[in-house]
């Protein structure tokens, strides 16, 4: 699960920014009618930040603090995608993204029996 959350965080990152880059013309809507050029760069970081958090919790087998970090990342970027980023076509996918990647990391991280293996060697 740690692992499928990850690359969907990544992916869902990368088309973001795809999005971003391939149509720099298009009309941009957001809930706060942010400016474009704000929308834009907010667009380009939560991107960045979606690729980091999945890069994080793909690489935190056992460490809770990266799984913490991936999990602060992805809430940053459901509030900030929700307030900042634009939408093409109203459906925030970005945001639903970090939701849906927030929650599965938070069961991650309270999945106690990770540590059953590191207890039952000492």
């Amino acid at each position: 699960m740690r692992i499928f959350c990850g690359i969907m965080s990544i992916q869902a990152g990368f088309i973001g920014a795809l999005a971003e880059l391939l149509s720099p013309d298009s009309k941009k809507n957001n809930l706060f009618m942010i400016p474009e050029d704000l929308a834009a760069s907010s667009g380009y970081l939560m991107s960045l930040a979606m690729i980091l958090a999945g890069i994080l919790i793909i690489c935190a087998y056992r460490n809770d603090f990266l799984i913490f970090m991936a999990l602060i990342l992805w809430l940053f970027g459901l509030i900030f995608g929700l307030i900042f980023t634009p939408s093409y076509s109203g459906f925030y996918f970005r945001p639903i993204v970090c939701l849906i990647s927030f929650l599965m990391g938070l069961f991650i991280f309270t999945d106690y029996t990770r540590h059953r293996d590191v207890n039952e060697e000492r």
